[in-house]
């Protein structure tokens, strides 16, 4: 994200989640003059997005941002659009792509309808460790009968 139109689009974008899921109100004020500037400085957008990221992020969710657990395969426009969002915003846009008739990759689906989490772990707008692991799982036992035990995924420490 290099551009302040990109930077308020994501704002934009987080804004319903934040609504939904925190009572920080002085967070959607900081989200709302954001949006409003005439115009936004990038340390400023970045002081606001890592705030969001925080409240929109389970603990220990954002250092595995860039491992297998973590991840969804889309089309390459669909990629870059949600590339930098958290996990409600690229949700509650994989259902609407889903709506619409966009072919979404069954596992990609799946990890957005939390489908290998089991339910008693289950928390809607994030994605958290108890989703990682469940999502590891299942990719392990997928690949166990085409892969030997020791090349399998390895699991995360605890």
């Amino acid at each position: 994200m290099r551009t302040e139109k990109t930077w308020k689009e994501w704002l934009e974008l987080h804004r319903p989640s934040i609504s939904a899921t925190t009572n920080d109100d002085e967070l959607l004020l900081e989200i709302q003059k954001g949006i409003s500037k005439k115009r936004l400085e990038r340390n400023e957008f970045e002081v606001i997005r890592d705030k969001i990221v925080n409240a929109l992020s389970v603990k220990g969710n954002i250092e595995y941002m860039h491992n297998i657990s973590n991840l969804a395969l889309l089309n390459t426009r669909d990629n870059s659009a949600l590339n930098n969002s958290t996990f409600d915003v690229k949700r509650n846009a994989i259902i609407e792509m889903d709506k619409r008739g966009q072919y979404i990759p069954f596992c990609t689906r799946m990890v957005f309808l939390k489908y290998y989490t089991p339910s008693k772990y289950n928390q809607l707008h994030f994605w958290g460790e108890q989703d990682r692991r469940a999502y590891l799982k299942a990719i392990n036992d997928v690949l166990k009968e085409y892969l030997e035990e020791e090349i399998i995924i390895v699991k995360e420490d605890k």
